[in-house]
């Protein structure tokens, strides 16, 4: 006679396949995929989240930097509170000025301090140089009397201020307002020192007066 399987040997009942959803193993429930998914959901949201936000502070930070860099450390910015300047600069305009000059010009504008005051002049004479200012009101730099194209009116000299002849030292220079007629400079102050020279101007914004 023929047998009918291994299973049925003995007279025992037959084998039944492992119910799905079960595991053959340890015995316990299997956690259906669904709820699986549906808590992992929110943890990926949340370390999204936390990824946006370290992105966004990092990013800010660099704009930071940049910022204080860029007109700390490169550029500045300050307000014209007078009008010694005019009428290139005038009272009111925004200025522009570049921190990492290493040396300047003649006709350069230059911000300085003195007398602990921040204020505007106009390059005249550079290291090496001697000036003099006449009794008649003109300028001389090295025995030459400077024409200045801008300049309209004289340029008188400041009685008991500055002994002239003025002879450069390193790093110095002679600075005067385009105002020549009661400006505050180096006819005042005497020579400016190069560490008290913040940067020469590249850029003026003016009010507007609508």
């Amino acid at each position: 006679m023929r047998r009918h399987g291994a299973s049925n040997a003995g007279g025992g009942a037959p084998a039944r396949a492992a119910p799905r959803g079960r595991s053959c193993g340890a015995g316990g429930p299997i956690v259906p995929s669904a709820k699986i998914g549906a808590h992992a959901a929110p943890d990926l949201r949340e370390a999204d989240d936390r990824r946006d936000i370290v992105g966004f502070l990092a990013r800010l930070a660099f704009f930071v930097v940049t910022l204080w860099l860029l007109f700390g450390v490169v550029l500045g910015v300050g307000a014209v509170t007078t009008g010694e300047m005019a009428p290139r600069i005038c009272s009111g305009d925004v200025m522009l000025y570049w921190r990492l000059s290493q040396s300047f010009n003649e006709g350069d504008v230059a911000v300085y301090t003195a007398d602990g005051e921040e204020r505007l002049g106009r390059v005249v004479a550079r290291p090496g140089d001697e000036i003099t200012v006449t009794e008649a009101g003109e300028l001389m730099v090295n025995g030459a009397v400077v024409v200045e194209s801008d300049i309209t009116t004289p340029t008188p000299r400041y009685e008991s201020a500055v002994d002239y002849p003025v002879h450069l030292g390193t790093d110095e220079f002679f600075v005067l307002a385009d105002l020549r007629e009661g400006g505050h400079d180096s006819r005042l102050y005497g020579p400016i020192a190069r560490s008290q020279i913040k940067g020469n101007v590249i850029s003026v914004l003016r009010r507007s007066n609508l």
